[in-house]
């Protein structure tokens, strides 16, 4: 159609001057880099046209190349007052300069032509940088034409604010990749090693300082993060994620002691995350129903409910939540300091959050205290009711400027505290600050300052403990500021053993009342046997066994503390000189218990009171093999315990001694706070269950009330061996099963905790110990 055509057509003319109002409205185009790493660029054209065709070009700025050109650009359907949106995407290789210009033409329709380009702003890809937004499944490398980005060798370029928003993206083994701020993993898209290498020197390593972070997965079948080694101040954060696992990671140096740079963090709306393998830095899990085994780091935090922490090594462990289960981890404590503060881990195990922290189990731990320079920080503290804390073990790692306490029970009430071995050189236990209601039963510590020691609580339960050899007292209530605490009053304490102290039981400052301390063993302490000073009264004790106490059995300078009760009597006394005449077995003179308080034993308690006999006197159980897989259950043997006498026979304790006692246990006491009657019997069971190789003795220490034979001493002895090189199911044989177990390790679908290679060297497991059986086997 011709100007002059138009000119001579006034409605043409109207038609013409519309086209060219409505068309001359200012187009919207603008080019943006999606991605970009210094070799490919992604980038986007958004254009708003209104209706017409359109054609735009992307030139290089230094010489006006054409890097990538759109045309026939239209919108579709036109409506009024809507505009569309065409977006266009291109991905140039070998991209060498950081600036580009945009251009876009529209076509003139009366000089039918493009009409003179519109030039838009530069855009600046920097090629030392990787950022931007990935696509990187199969259909946006069909629309970018090219193939998906995949990381080897020297990555070049540093990572700073990548996001990964859906395919895969690879990294081979052996890569190195720097950071310098975020790489955001959202699902569906995941990164992975393709070639899966558990060799150090193999894995891709992520330096420099950022984050890796992953988002909103839900994917049991796929590792976030496998194989990879963080280095410098790289750390790993896992967002909203569920059923994932993170395991066979390197963060950091193993050295404990080197600051924390590298850190595993699981957070928000996150679930059922398993963890494991795991070396070096920090792991720290906000979620519940997790799983955390196996792993060697400096400090391990896991907040939430219903997790299973297990298996692992660390210099610090640190819990909040409900129905947890903290078991047979290894923990050296050690000062750790963290990037950018002083924080030092300080405890062993510190489980927290008063009410929210309930019906954990802490069991089966050993906490050594290690330090270079004297702290006094607790091997386990509670701060948290109804938990129990049963069967762990507490020492120190050989370093004698260590004055660590054992175990801290602070502010709350209802725990279990059970079974723990506890040998360090504060205290052992340690009960304060309204720590009301506990149970503290069965353990054994020595070598303390104080064995069990009361700041302020109540209505405690403290009884069947093995307390010996503690440089001040076994069991002291030391009631600070009286005045301004709830006290200490109405703590149950029987049945306790305790020899070896200054002072077996002594109360400190005043305000201590109505405790009852009975049937307890306190012999051969340097001090008293009891210590009561001014201000403490209404205490009863009594049914309790004092002998050998150096300076006096007890001393009772306080207030109407009762030394008897009317039906169950008063104490046995090794320096009672009276007599029982009318055989009721009570002395007939009172026992004067020495002090200002004039207080005396109304009814001593008499000895001679059977005649023990125990059966066999030595106990040798046989070669234990030692499997982490397929645990073997422990060897048992019985002691028989029978009163030869006239009169009944008190069994007042049963307990096991020696370095080695650890590795013993009593499996069945029946016999314990028992009376055996004339010509009767009792029979204990004791158990061995080593939990490493080497020759182990220990005696099982039975106390009566047989006045010439009161401590009978019955030695026992085992021997632990590891495996056969490959035998990993401790069978003593090798057999498919064997095999079969090291392949399921190797595919990862079963944790790599047997460590015995094909020489018995403590190597790692390899095909090579799978092919080592079969010849084995082949040889019978």
């Amino acid at each position: 159609m011709s100007r002059r055509s138009l000119a001579v057509n006034p409605i043409g003319l109207l038609l013409l001057l519309l086209a060219q109002l409505f068309l001359s409205a200012p187009a919207s185009a603008q080019v943006t880099v999606l991605f970009s790493d210094g070799r490919t660029t992604d980038f986007k054209l958004s254009y708003e046209p209104w209706g017409l065709e359109r054609k735009a070009e992307l030139r290089r700025y230094d010489d006006d190349a054409v890097i990538a050109s759109w045309s026939n650009i239209t919108s579709g359907a036109t409506e009024e007052n809507t505009k569309y949106v065409s977006d266009f995407y291109v991905a140039p290789a070998g991209v060498d300069s950081v600036s580009y210009r945009m251009y876009h033409y529209e076509w003139d329709a009366a000089e039918n032509d493009w009409s003179l380009p519109a030039i838009g702003e530069a855009i600046e890809v920097p090629t030392g940088k990787i950022k931007g937004v990935l696509h990187n499944n199969a259909e946006w490398q069909s629309l970018l034409n090219r193939t998906a980005i995949s990381w080897s060798g020297v990555v070049h370029g540093e990572v700073e604010d990548l996001t990964v928003e859906d395919g895969d993206l690879i990294v081979e083994s052996g890569s190195l990749i720097t950071m310098n701020g975020l790489l955001r993993i959202k699902s569906p898209a995941a990164m992975y090693t393709a070639e899966e290498n558990s060799n150090q020197d193999h894995q891709a390593m992520f330096e420099g300082d950022g984050t890796i972070i992953f988002e909103g997965y839900n994917d049991p079948f796929r590792p976030l993060l496998r194989y990879y080694y963080l280095a410098d101040e790289v750390r790993v954060d896992v967002l909203d994620c569920a059923k994932v696992s993170l395991v066979f990671n390197q963060l950091g140096p193993d050295d404990a002691n080197d600051i924390i740079y590298n850190q595993i963090n699981v957070y928000g709306d996150s679930s059922e995350v398993y963890l494991a393998g795991n070396r070096g830095g920090r792991i720290t899990v906000n979620a519940g129903a997790s799983t955390i085994r196996e792993n060697n780091v400096a400090v391990l935090r896991a907040y939430g409910d219903g997790n299973t922490i297990e298996g692992n090594r660390a210099a610090a462990m640190e819990f909040s939540g409900k129905d947890n289960t903290i078991k047979n981890n290894h923990i050296t404590m050690q000062p750790v300091m963290q990037a950018g503060s002083s924080y030092n881990a300080g405890r062993g195990i510190f489980l927290y959050g008063d009410s929210q922290s309930t019906g954990n189990l802490i069991t089966n731990n050993t906490i050594l205290c290690k330090y270079t320079v004297r702290h006094n920080q607790e091997a386990i503290y509670i701060d948290a009711n109804q938990n129990d804390i049963v069967k762990n073990v507490i020492g120190e790692a050989g370093n004698t400027d260590y004055y660590g306490g054992g175990l801290f029970i602070s502010g709350y009430g209802n725990n279990v505290v059970g079974n723990n071995i506890v040998d360090v050189r504060y205290f052992g236990i340690k009960l304060i600050y309204d720590a009301d209601m506990n149970v503290i039963a069965d353990n054994s510590i020595v070598d303390s300052s104080t064995g069990i020691l009361i700041i302020e609580g109540h209505e405690n339960h403290i009884y069947g403990n093995r307390i010996f050899a503690n440089a001040t007292a076994g069991i002291s209530m030391e009631l600070e500021n009286y005045e301004y605490s709830n006290g200490i009053h109405d703590n149950s304490i029987y049945k306790n053993h305790i020899s070896g102290s200054v002072d077996g039981i002594r109360m400190l400052h005043e305000g201590i009342e109505q405790n009852q301390i009975s049937s307890n063993i306190i012999t051969e302490n340097s001090g008293y046997g009891i210590e009561i000073p001014w201000g403490n009264f209404e205490n009863t004790i009594y049914g309790n066994y004092f002998s050998f106490n150096a300076l006096g059995n007890a001393i009772d300078n306080g207030n109407d503390n009762n030394w008897f009760t009317q039906d169950k009597g008063g104490n046995y006394w090794d320096d009672y000189t009276g007599s029982d005449l009318n055989q009721d077995g009570f002395g007939d003179t009172p026992h004067p218990v020495p002090g200002t308080a004039n207080a005396s034993d109304d009814k001593p308690l008499m000895g001679d009171q059977g005649d023990i006999s125990v059966s066999p006197m030595s106990v040798a159980f046989e070669t234990h093999v030692i499997s982490k897989l397929t645990p073997r259950p422990p060897a048992e043997k019985t002691v028989t315990i029978t009163n030869q006498g006239n009169v009944d026979l008190a069994v007042l304790g049963i307990l096991l001694e020696g370095p080695d006692s650890v590795h013993f246990a009593l499996n069945n006491n029946p016999c314990e706070g028992t009376d055996i009657a004339p010509g009767g019997s009792c029979v204990t069971t004791v158990a061995y269950n080593p939990f490493s190789p080497g020759s182990h003795a220990a005696e099982l220490v039975i106390i009566s009330s047989d006045e010439n034979q009161d401590v009978v001493r019955v030695t026992l002895n085992g021997e632990a061996v590891l495996p056969l090189s490959g035998d990993v199911n401790g069978n003593g044989i090798y057999d498919l099963a064997d095999a079969l177990t090291i392949l399921q390790v190797l595919v990862g679908m079963a944790p790599d905790i047997v460590q015995f290679g094909e020489t018995g060297d403590g190597s790692s497991l390899a095909l090579s110990d799978v092919l080592y059986i079969f010849r084995q086997i082949s040889a019978k």
